[in-house]
């Protein structure tokens, strides 16, 4: 279009989704509000000739958009294929074009630092080894990355439980006032637990929300009333549980320690542990399969089930991750 204002827009854009392509090539995930890991390659491809970022961008995940480590083509589902497959041949035909004329690519820093975005309660932590997600907002969600054999060398998105009711909850809600301290060499996230709307369509909800669509949901109106109910019921509405948690992430130059304490009234409650991969909301463009989910948890006790009677005096739990000291040839 050619108005500045929207050029500089995209390219700030553009510099905050760079620090969130992983080494691995995947992108996002559960430590985000959405969860979402799609890799939609047009825009960068299109802007590689005016962006430099967007340029590092391409050229980074264009071997994704072929081996599949972001979620793409050969991963999502119908509803979802063809606006990313036309976002696909937009991407070639950016990619064809700019052949000649792409910048040279400029990713983020190399340097070790902590990049911090308070607003949406995203943290990245670089050192020399590896590169350190953690979704602040999530309740301390960590996703550790191997720099050097540019794989995801751990993974804990918080503890899950359920309810004697059948209804299961978590640490791992999206709370934007959550407590946290952020230094140079610890991350501290505290805070409830809370109720995780997770529904099931059944039978009967099945047949209300089709005859709501072929009747009432025909009007705009009213389709927009039944969108925004589902929004604040299935995402924003929030129920405390009487479970509270603390997690201090201490960071070191050959990986990170974790270590949680969680507390509160057990009664209710009939199980809780941790998970590397799980999500508490529904949400239409997430949880479509990602390679690095296939990695194994490390086999120790910081993964067993919490045993419910200690819930009262409290729960430690420590796990330190060290990435192994052999660099690849």
């Amino acid at each position: 279009s050619g108005d500045e204002r929207l050029l500089e827009s995209l390219k700030r854009s553009f510099e905050f989704i760079a620090h969130f392509m992983h080494p691995d090539r995947s992108i996002g995930g559960e430590y985000t509000s959405r969860n979402t890991q799609t890799y939609y390659p047009a825009a960068f491809e299109m802007m590689a000739g005016q962006c430099p970022v967007a340029s590092w961008i391409a050229e980074t995940m264009r071997p994704a958009v072929r081996t599949l480590s972001a979620a793409g083509l050969g991963t999502v589902d119908i509803y979802n294929l063809f606006p990313l497959l036309n976002n696909t041949v937009f991407a070639y035909l950016g990619a064809t074009a700019h052949r000649h004329d792409a910048l040279p690519p400029r990713g983020p820093s190399e340097s070790p630092g902590v990049v911090h975005f308070p607003d949406a309660g995203l943290l990245k932590v670089r050192r020399e080894r590896y590169d350190l997600y953690v979704g602040v907002h999530k309740g301390g969600v960590v996703k550790l990355f191997d720099r050097q054999e540019e794989r995801l060398a751990f993974s804990n998105c918080g503890y899950i439980g359920r309810l004697a009711n059948g209804k299961t909850f978590s640490n791992q809600i999206d709370v934007k006032d959550r407590s946290a301290e952020i230094t140079e060499d610890s991350i501290l996230v505290e805070g409830q637990f809370f109720q995780a709307s997770r529904p099931v369509m059944d039978p009967w909800r099945f047949m209300a929300f089709r005859l709501f669509s072929l009747t009432f949901g025909r009007f705009k109106s009213a389709a927009y009333w039944l969108k925004s109910l589902l929004v604040k019921v299935l995402i924003y509405k929030k129920r405390e549980i009487d479970v509270r948690f603390r997690r201090r992430i201490t960071l070191h130059d050959d990986g990170i320690e974790i270590a949680d304490h969680v507390e509160g009234d057990p009664t209710g409650i009939e199980s809780l542990e941790p998970g590397d991969v799980f999500t508490t909301i529904h949400m239409g463009s997430s949880r479509y399969f990602v390679p690095h989910e296939l990695i194994s948890p490390p086999d120790d006790g910081f993964q067993r089930p919490i045993a419910l009677a200690d819930l009262r005096t409290g729960v430690d739990r420590t796990i330190r991750v060290r990435l192994s000291p052999e660099a690849r040839d």
